[in-house]
């Protein structure tokens, strides 16, 4: 699932800034038509321009060209007209559009063109490249976080299953926001058991008091879920909800979304400030080695803990017993019985990054493949290449599981082509760094690029050679 809020910016007339819209692409299975996309646009109100119609009453509109491509080929084309509500001038109307196009299995690029119907020059353009599964194993689709959704017989473009599914085009809940609601579907499903749960992202562990498990048989058609959770006593944060299905063996398919949430309501805990509250282990340590010690802490820190860390160095001289109580509690946090054993082992891997990724001038957690193994632990598999004249030394790092993602990926290059300088170019680990062309970058050593590599290696392209070899299969 991938929500994007999309803009550019134009010359506009009366009420508008700029096309901005919501837009969101997720894919389901129906037997009569195979493997299809919805495709779902929110156009703000405030971005687009209003005219009178009658009774101090307005309408905004926008005309919007759609077109999908596989590979140089167009697959599907529409071009429509949508129109908000007619709404009041002080009270003006976000309005949004959903369409489904059947696609066969393969990678496509979707390219949309928006425009303001009532300013000719305030106009959007999108593309979005995206692939499309088609699996006749169990599998579940895209999950659609929604409104509450209502039973209803009459077919309209939201209904499915007799159930009126309006989607929520955005990941964000704020306050007063107090319930998630959810869609999807499970395919082909075999005799297992389905649980979905909220996983809390900052702290990395499932929340277990929202851990549904339903036992089912097997059910070969469409298997449509739904589900509430109450977040009003889920503290502000990153969450994923997260879907599994299992059986006897193991996990058999699981998908993901993350949303966050603020919650005004619910204070975290900062009680390392109280007056009272004891240094423990941490008096063991003078100011300089403290210094050191807290910035060492950077890689496995939640943001808030960074600021605070941040708030503690920054004085000329730091307060010593403020960052004695600070140290003590972050290590409570992570093991609230033995906070010096929980110190002790992540000593134990500072000194492993020191020795493989740091140098004299480089302390070794603050190189990208130090904060990676600081954060994440140790690798499942690890390759590296420094002999490729067409190539920068690069090393692929494969974890079998982190939090709810499986089979994740981070790519490292060495640029520079000094020693221990290894930057991360590309992950597919939540909140990493992506790019999309990183193996050519990778390529791009003697200003190449993926063109050169075929020249010079035949039929031996990026997606079949050993770097794809070793993203995909370590």
């Amino acid at each position: 699932m991938r929500y994007l809020l999309i803009f550019v910016t134009t010359a506009i007339s009366f009420h508008a800034h700029a096309i901005q819209a919501k837009f969101d692409l997720q894919q389901f299975y129906a037997p009569s038509v195979g493997s299809y996309v919805e495709i779902q646009i929110r156009v703000l109100a405030n971005s687009v321009a209003f005219t009178k119609i009658e009774n101090n009453k307005v309408q905004a509109g926008v005309e919007i060209s759609l077109q999908i491509k596989k590979d140089t080929t167009t697959v599907k084309y529409d071009k429509f007209r949508l129109k908000s509500p007619i709404c009041d001038s002080t009270n003006l109307v976000s309005f949004q559009d959903l369409q489904r196009y059947a696609l066969d299995t393969g990678s496509y690029t979707l390219f949309l063109f928006l425009k303001d119907v009532n300013d000719r020059k305030n106009t959007l353009k999108f593309e979005y490249k995206f692939k499309v599964r088609q699996n006749q194993k169990t599998y579940i689709s895209d999950v659609t976080l929604c409104g509450s959704p209502l039973f209803s017989q009459k077919a309209t473009t939201y209904t499915k299953h007799n159930l009126e599914i309006y989607p929520r085009l955005g990941t964000l809940y704020q306050n007063k926001i107090d319930s998630l609601h959810f869609y999807t579907e499970i395919y082909n499903l075999n005799a297992a058991t389905i649980s979905f749960y909220l996983f809390d992202i900052d702290n990395n562990k499932k929340i277990p008091s929202s851990e549904i498990n339903v036992k089912t048989q097997q059910f070969l058609g469409i298997k449509p879920i739904h589900y509430s959770y109450d977040l009003s006593q889920i503290a502000t944060g990153n969450y994923a909800l997260a879907l599994d299905i299992k059986s006897d063996s193991g996990l058999i398919a699981q998908k993901t979304v993350d949303f966050q949430r603020i919650n005004a309501a619910i204070v975290q805990n900062q009680d390392y400030l109280d007056s009272d509250f004891k240094v423990g282990f941490a008096a063991n340590y003078a100011l300089p080695d403290l210094k050191n010690h807290l910035k060492s802490l950077y890689p496995i820190t939640k943001e808030r803990e960074q600021l605070y860390i941040d708030n503690l160095l920054r004085p000329k001289t730091p307060d010593l017993v403020d960052m004695q109580k600070f140290f003590l509690w972050f290590w409570q946090q992570r093991n609230a019985l033995q906070p010096a054993q929980a110190w002790a082992e992540y000593q134990v891997a500072l000194q492993k990054v020191q020795n493989s990724f740091g140098n004299k001038f480089t302390k070794g957690y603050q190189t990208e493949r130090g904060r990676i193994y600081l954060k994440y632990g140790e690798p499942n598999g690890r390759n590296s290449v420094e002999n490729d004249p067409q190539a920068y030394p690069y090393e692929i790092w494969q974890y079998n599981r982190l939090g709810t993602q499986s089979q994740v990926r981070f790519v490292f290059y060495n640029p520079s082509l000094t020693a221990t300088d290894y930057v991360l170019l590309h992950s597919d680990a939540r909140n990493e760094p992506k790019m999309d062309n990183w193996r050519n970058e990778i390529y791009s050593r003697n200003g190449t690029g993926q063109r050169n590599i075929n020249k010079e290696n035949g039929s031996r392209d990026l997606k079949n050679g050993r770097l794809e070899d070793m993203y995909r299969n370590q």
